[in-house]
């Protein structure tokens, strides 16, 4: 692949000079074309290049075109764009539908940065170029595929949808209650109603539909279920949903696992274990568009307790082709209509299976629930998947995400302040010398632990927890050896723990008086406080819209930036992406545009390029010469899903390609 970089400068000695600016774009290109036409002065105009991304024409697209004017006679250019319906998004097949005509004088050079373009209004035609009905084309009317009300204001920060997953052993507990329909579950009502089932009680786009997985009855795992009703239990603390039908009780026991996750399709017919062909419907029983565009090359499916990955036959409006029992699943038989949903797979998380010899395997390929959510980054900061978490997915046009658009916001971690003020690094504790001191820690509701530390023989400041012998060097040292995730610092003049997970829900820290007495309590001695004069704690919270160093961003190309640390990659026609050097073990809110004229990539049945340049001579005694120059990259319809390694044997390898290095839309 070579690379196109342009620079424009312009200077200028208007009131006195010394002005000037520059601009510089490098981008990726693998073809190129360059041909000066002679055009006469013919009304019909002259046809220079033509585009379409079916691969029809020679090219399908371009990243850059210059038409310039190398001769002596001044041409009229005319470039065709489409116009887009603002009530379905969809262009107009004729490629007449308007024209930007203007005239290019000799030595001049008119530049384009994309093939992206059309015509977008409510009224087009209207006399009033300025009407206030004229709708931006980046911003699609309606809701997203959960239900929330999304774009209709403008984008908002959501809780990515994920799965419920939850049994006595992680401080979930579950259960089915076949005598009234419930699914009873310890977890945050939101939960359910924003990711689940979308923002209301019964908010599930086509229909009102989730389905079970894990050790559920036999008969109700990946059974698509009606909800009829969602409140505040009486068997668990925090929210029940009323389901169609439950064929029998079932209570969650410490290895026992049961699940929920969101339909977004249903299978037409009976399905075989060994069946790789997969027939679809709606989840209303109706059959998707002819486009088919829900489905995308290699997305990780889940039906039951089973997953699947696509690897064949889409877009397409009622099948697609499937590798079967991805991810240390099983494959098994399926039932018709049992629900398809995605699976929002992170590579680097561990995934429960059978290996320990439990009842996990029901639930194989499954992160564990953190707090309210199974989305989260991982150890190292990192998190990718193969949608993005399924918003720009629809079943027919348009769809894709809206370059440009997307954010990113994570969690921070719990603190605990102690209350203390103006204390630096060399303010002394109060504490005596070589002397043991302990108190207890509870992080992330676990197990209560002991934390024990000797002062140094003649260093009793505060001092730094990274280095030295101050105290609170000793109480770090004595945290990382008990495996304690968190850390002690100060933070504007007060003693703060932190902890190392952001985890909504779950993320705590608390701190009581030492075990038995026999040795010195820390808390109530010198400087530091009693525990009941600690502040409250600091749960994880996302940042303010307006601390934009601290939320990821994209450039409209691809790539996904945090100024504070973090870097990623984004497809805008699947949503697949990829994050590392991110915020660590932290759950996440998400906002985007999708769906929309300007969304997804560059695809032939949207015809949302620049189809046509013409040209022609303005004086019907002499010609004009006209200079094409155009270059192209390779992302397109052919390689814009990629599987970027191998498969099974290869996590890495069930993801999408996200524009890895370079490349954009």
């Amino acid at each position: 692949m070579g690379n196109l970089t342009t620079t424009l400068s312009l200077t200028s000695n208007v009131y006195g000079g010394g002005k000037g600016q520059q601009y510089t774009t490098s981008n990726p290109v693998t073809s190129a074309f360059d041909t000066t036409f002679k055009v006469n002065n013919s009304d019909s105009f002259k046809q220079l290049i033509d585009f379409k991304s079916d691969g029809t024409k020679t090219y399908n697209k371009f990243n850059y075109l210059l038409l310039a004017n190398d001769g002596e006679q001044p041409a009229e250019m005319q470039i065709l764009l489409r116009e887009f319906n603002t009530g379905t998004d969809l262009a107009d097949a004729n490629p007449e539908s308007a024209t930007i005509d203007f005239i290019l004088h000799p030595g001049k050079y008119f530049v384009l940065p994309t093939a992206k373009m059309m015509v977008y209004s409510t009224d087009p035609d209207d006399d009033d170029v300025y009407a206030a009905s004229d709708t931006s084309a980046g911003n699609k009317d309606g809701t997203s595929a959960y239900g929330v009300a999304y774009a209709t204001t403008g984008p908002t920060f959501i809780d990515p949808p994920g799965y419920f997953i939850a049994s006595q052993t992680n401080g979930n507990p579950v259960g089915l209650t076949a005598s009234s329909n419930l699914f009873d579950a310890d977890i945050e009502e939101d939960f359910f109603k924003n990711q689940m089932m979308g923002n209301t009680t019964t908010g599930h786009a086509e229909a009102d539909h989730i389905a079970l997985f894990g050790e559920c009855h036999a008969d109700d795992v990946g059974t698509l279920q009606d909800i009829s009703a969602l409140g505040s239990s009486t068997d668990f603390a925090n929210a029940k949903i009323t389901l169609g039908s439950i064929t029998a009780d079932k209570a969650s026991g410490t290895t026992m696992f049961l699940g929920a996750y969101a339909s977004i399709a249903r299978l037409t017919g009976a399905h075989t274990a060994s069946q790789t062909t997969i027939t679809f419907e709606n989840n209303a029983g109706g059959s998707p568009s002819s486009d088919g565009q829900m489905f995308k090359k290699f997305d990780i499916i889940r039906i039951g307790n089973e997953l699947m990955q696509i690897i064949d036959g889409v877009p397409h409006q009622t099948t697609f082709t499937v590798k079967r029992g991805v991810l240390g699943t099983t494959a098994v038989a399926h039932e018709d209509h049992d629900a398809i949903g995605f699976h929002y797979m992170h590579n680097t998380l561990e995934y429960l299976d059978s290996t320990d010899g439990t009842s996990k395997a029901a639930t194989a390929g499954c992160t564990a629930m953190k707090g309210v959510s199974n989305i989260y980054t991982s150890q190292i900061g990192s998190f990718s998947a193969n949608t993005f978490f399924g918003l720009g997915r629809s079943f027919s046009f348009p769809n894709g995400l809206v370059p440009g658009s997307i954010a990113i916001k994570f969690y921070s971690n719990a603190r605990l302040g102690l209350g203390m003020r103006g204390i630096t690094s060399s303010t002394k504790t109060g504490l005596a010398a070589s002397t043991a001191y302990e108190f207890k820690i509870t992080v992330d509701g676990g197990t209560q632990t002991v934390i024990s530390f000797t002062t140094d023989a003649s260093n009793l400041t505060f001092g730094s927890s990274a280095a030295g012998t101050g105290v609170l060097r000793k109480i770090q040292t004595a945290l990382n050896n008990a495996s304690i995730d968190a850390t002690i610092g100060l933070i504007a003049g007060d003693v703060v723990l932190s902890g190392k997970t952001r985890y909504r829900g779950l993320s705590s820290i608390a701190v009581a008086a030492g075990s038995d007495g026999a040795v010195a309590e820390l808390f109530g001695t010198g400087k530091f406080p009693l525990t009941t004069a600690i502040k409250a704690l600091i749960s994880p919270d996302t940042p303010i819209d307006s601390d934009i160093d601290n939320i990821m961003f994209d450039d409209g190309l691809g790539r996904l930036r945090r100024a504070s640390g973090g870097i990623g990659y984004i497809n805008y026609e699947t949503g697949a992406f990829a994050l590392t050097g991110c915020p660590i073990n932290s759950h996440m809110k998400i906002a985007c545009s999708f769906n929309s004229a300007l969304s997804g990539a560059i695809k032939s049945s949207r015809n949302n390029i620049v189809p046509v340049v013409k040209a022609r001579s303005l004086n019907a005694f002499r010609d004009a010469y006209i200079r094409v120059v155009a270059y192209d990259d390779v992302i397109d319809d052919d390689n814009v899903e990629t599987l970027m390694n191998s498969t099974e044997s290869d996590v890495a390898g069930f993801k999408q390609e996200s524009n890895i290095g370079s490349g954009g839309y």
